[in-house]
């Protein structure tokens, strides 16, 4: 099989779309509930795994700012354990609450357990103050892309009004229900 073939197999798009403004975006895809979640074969698969939705934001279209908590990754190279990047940077390494970012307010460690952060200043990646050049690399977002399970996002309990009476639902069992 071509390899355009195989990404039309396992990649799909959706079918409708529908907004709800100003941030809702509603899609319809060629799947029954039973073969997103991998209870039943999807046809032209051999397998019940199921499928996942891929939730990215668009790239080209930055965003500038930092994590509202200091939740650092892993830094990227274990033998230095306090080797972090400006992409770990928060609000919460800063001593007073700022309001927005000042050149003249320096990030430190943050005050959370565990929370050791040096400044990169590396003239490749940002010195924070020194220009506004240097301030856009430092604040920069990276795109963000989740993949979640569709068993996952079927498992979630909405509310559900019958005759005055209110009951927790899945998604799943709510749209059985539904449309049968």
């Amino acid at each position: 099989m071509s390899n355009e073939n195989v990404y039309k197999k396992h990649v799909r798009f959706p079918l409708y779309q529908a907004e709800i403004r100003p941030d809702i975006k509603l899609l319809g895809f060629d799947l029954t509930i039973e073969e997103a979640s991998g209870e039943d074969k999807t046809p032209g698969f051999t397998d019940k795994l199921g499928w996942y939705f891929i939730i990215a934001e668009v790239p080209g279209e930055p965003h500038f700012g930092m994590d509202i908590t200091y939740n650092p990754n892993q830094p990227s190279n274990p033998s230095k354990p306090d080797n972090f990047t400006w992409n770990d940077l928060s609000w919460e390494n800063f001593d007073e609450d700022l309001e927005f970012v000042r050149s003249n307010k320096r990030p430190k460690n943050a005050k959370k357990l565990g929370g050791k952060f040096t400044p990169p200043n590396d003239s490749k990646t940002g010195v924070w103050g020194k220009s506004s050049s240097d301030m856009a690399s430092i604040l920069f977002q990276r795109p963000v892309m989740v993949a979640i399970h569709s068993e996952e996002m079927l498992a979630i309990e909405v509310p559900v009004f019958s005759k005055g009476i209110k009951e927790m639902l899945t998604l799943k069992k709510y749209a059985s229900k539904k449309f049968q």
